[in-house]
């Protein structure tokens, strides 16, 4: 699957977020654990078997794959999994892929300025949202009174990211929307990871901004 989806691209990079199981993503095959990456060390086999495949895709295709750890809190959980990767890139004989991370809890945020040295990182807005605001994640598009706030969240991590040379990106239901798509580019967001559903928005936030 990682293979074909990279043959499609044609050269592109794609971002393989590593599996995000609990809360809102449940597996049948799976007992329910709490969201976040917890669930590695339980499942190892199952952790390293994805690494794997990543990795045998990145040779075939190489510079295209990055990999994402979900739900970090601690840059010593990248760490550790970054040299998973790592070691796991030795026993294979492949080249070790690019390695970052989501931005999505409280606690990361918070020691923001421990995590000068991931390869890149992506800000979850639903999950950090929820953490920080203690909403709802699945309702966070809701609150529009939340968006200064949420705005000057971004506003941080854009300063962090340009002044460490770390690539930047923002997923999550917010950047969908086009007015606050709008504000976070004009502080200097780059790159957004949205469904195709709404790229409309995010040309029309581009267009009104100019």
């Amino acid at each position: 699957i990682y293979m074909e989806a990279l043959e499609m691209l044609n050269g592109r990079p794609i971002t393989f977020r590593t599996f995000d199981f609990g809360g809102d993503k449940q597996v049948e095959y799976l007992p329910h654990l709490k969201k976040g990456i917890e669930n590695y060390y339980v499942y190892r086999k199952l952790f390293e078997n994805q690494i794997k495949a990543l990795l045998v895709a990145s040779k075939k295709y190489p510079n295209q794959v990055r990999i994402m750890f979900p739900m970090i809190e601690t840059f010593k959980q990248y760490q550790e999994l970054k040299k998973a990767v790592v070691k796991l890139a030795k026993e294979e004989g492949i080249k070790v892929p690019t390695v970052g991370m989501m931005l999505e809890t409280q606690s990361a945020f918070i020691n923001l300025v421990d995590f000068k040295n991931v390869d890149f990182i992506s800000v979850g807005t639903n999950d950090l949202t929820s953490e920080l605001f203690n909403v709802s994640r699945d309702e966070v598009i809701l609150f529009e009174n939340l968006y200064v706030e949420i705005l000057e969240v971004l506003k941080k991590v854009i300063w962090f990211c340009n002044t460490n040379d770390i690539y930047l990106s923002v997923c999550g239901e917010l950047i969908s929307k086009k007015e606050f798509a709008k504000n976070a580019i004009s502080l200097g967001l780059k790159n957004i990871s949205i469904s195709p559903y709404f790229i409309n928005n995010i040309y029309n936030a581009i267009n009104e901004g100019e």
